[in-house]
């Protein structure tokens, strides 16, 4: 963001989790930049100057919205940005998974909970591997919305019983008729058949952690888990028999970087009438061409590329040691360039 907007004014970078009141004050911000690790919420924002804040996620959880639209700030997110990152993350899981029991992925089916900007690249991925594709999503299905003829939509309970592969793109919500915080609790989670795959890659508080930490133990199931409950301070009983476990990574490959810094950078231009240099974003992008109908070929090319199997086995050793909160913020901070490999019939950039 530094190199985008350095003519937009006088920038000042910080620590997301050190972000204070008075560091907005003191600076007279009016445009605030942020990821997840930024609470956008009144005790941060009650009587300063800021006007405009963008996160570059596509996530919105961290910010309270309702004091946003009280307090008359303009308020954007990166939604969709690292859509494609987070399904190459949970297809690799998928082919890690099926390479594991030694089995070809044809005639097996996925439960996608969430149809969205992640779900729906999941669904079509699916197709392309020969699985047979159920979906659940109740704002969907209000709305009546048409799926493609690939998916079939279906309840979270015959979705649950009648999964080999289970993965759920929702976001957290803690209020509302579409509450999905807890969604998946043990009454749900022992409806899971013997040898499936649970990929959890949305947010934390999605699954009810402890329940899944036992359905683990009682259950010979397979979890690539991306997100935890209480991030930083994760604690999980048995993590070193996790198929994939990492800190909250799943969407941080570097296009989804690029795609999220320019959505941010494009709407502080629209507000602010500002202009900021985004075009040498573009030359970042490495160019992806990927066959999905050759399963061991896309596994081998996910491994080489995203080197998810290396980020397990180094927070699987994080998560013992004695500052492992601190350690979970770092490894994400300086996660280090990663370029996806499959090419999305949704994307634009």
């Amino acid at each position: 963001m530094p190199k985008l907007l350095k003519d937009c004014g006088e920038i000042y970078t910080f620590d997301g989790r050190e972000l204070t009141n008075g560091f907005l004050k003191e600076t007279a911000c009016n445009a605030l930049f942020i990821r997840s690790t930024v609470k956008a919420n009144a005790e941060l924002l009650k009587n300063t100057q800021v006007k405009f804040i963008a996160t570059a996620t596509a996530g919105t959880d961290h910010v309270d919205e309702e004091f946003l639209k009280r307090a008359g700030i303009v308020f954007k997110s990166a939604g969709g940005s690292n859509a494609n990152a987070v399904a190459e993350y949970a297809i690799f899981a998928v082919l890690l998974w099926a390479d594991c029991l030694k089995t070809s992925l044809k005639e097996k089916s996925i439960g996608i909970i969430g149809y969205g900007n992640i779900g729906r690249r999941m669904a079509y991925y699916a197709k392309k591997l020969h699985l047979k594709v159920l979906v659940n999503d109740p704002p969907l299905q209000l709305l009546k919305s048409e799926l493609p003829d690939y998916v079939e939509y279906c309840g979270l309970t015959d979705l649950l019983k009648n999964s080999d592969i289970i993965t759920n793109h929702v976001p957290l919500q803690k209020i509302g008729n579409f509450r999905t915080e807890n969604l998946l609790k043990k009454q749900e989670l022992e409806l899971l058949k013997g040898h499936s795959l649970l990929v959890h890659a949305s947010r934390g508080g999605v699954i009810e952690q402890n329940a899944l930490e036992k359905i683990l133990l009682e259950k010979e199931i397979f979890a690539a888990i991306d997100v935890w409950e209480n991030e930083p301070n994760v604690v999980f009983k048995n993590v070193e028999n996790l198929l994939l476990a990492t800190p909250h990574i799943a969407g941080h490959t570097w296009n989804a970087k690029l795609n999220g810094t320019k959505m941010v950078a494009d709407a502080f231009k629209s507000w602010s009438g500002l202009t900021s240099d985004s075009e040498f974003l573009q030359a970042e992008h490495e160019p992806k061409e990927i066959d999905l109908s050759d399963e061991k070929v896309l596994l081998k090319t996910l491994d080489g590329k995203r080197k998810l199997k290396q980020d397990t086995e180094v927070f699987k050793n994080l998560l013992q040691s004695e500052n492992a909160a601190a350690q979970f913020d770092e490894m994400r901070k300086l996660y280090p360039q990663r370029f996806e490999s499959i090419t999305s019939p949704f994307d634009n950039f």
